[in-house]
């Protein structure tokens, strides 16, 4: 078993200040927040992302969330998917192989399949999983 720090958890500042944090506490593993990656390579390249979690020694294990890929309105979903692309291209690019998903709606189980299917969203390649977060239905 891997201890993994959820970046998400370090808010409000900023991804370099996560990752100094996070390197000061011992960490090795980090859950990526995508929000706070996207601000900093804005200003910086992933591969500078990148070499900061490699120096270090910090593995970014996974990245967190992507949501709207199975959004009911399909203008919604476009634009969703675009940026799902985009945070593929970024996940790889600092070393990350699973991408968090979250299904939206209700009736989740069967447009999960969907989109395992490949029918809602095109694999992404050998190279980067999907992982499907699906949230239990409410009791009744």
């Amino acid at each position: 078993m891997m201890p993994v720090f959820a970046q998400v958890t370090l808010r409000p500042q900023g991804f370099a200040e996560d990752v100094q944090a996070l390197s000061d506490a011992g960490a090795t593993a980090v859950e990526l927040w995508l929000t706070k990656l996207e601000q900093f390579v804005e200003a910086h390249s992933p591969e500078t992302a990148r070499k900061m979690l490699a120096d270090r020694g910090i593995t970014p294990v996974a990245a967190s969330y992507q949501g709207g890929l199975l959004a009911p309105d399909q203008e919604a979903r476009k634009i969703y998917r675009e940026q799902f692309m985009r945070r593929l291209d970024l996940c790889q690019a600092v070393g990350c192989s699973l991408l968090n998903i979250l299904p939206e709606l209700t009736g989740a189980a069967a447009a999960i399949g969907e989109l395992l299917r490949g029918h809602v969203i095109p694999s992404p390649g050998p190279e980067l999983e999907a992982v499907i977060l699906a949230r239990r239905p409410a009791a009744r």
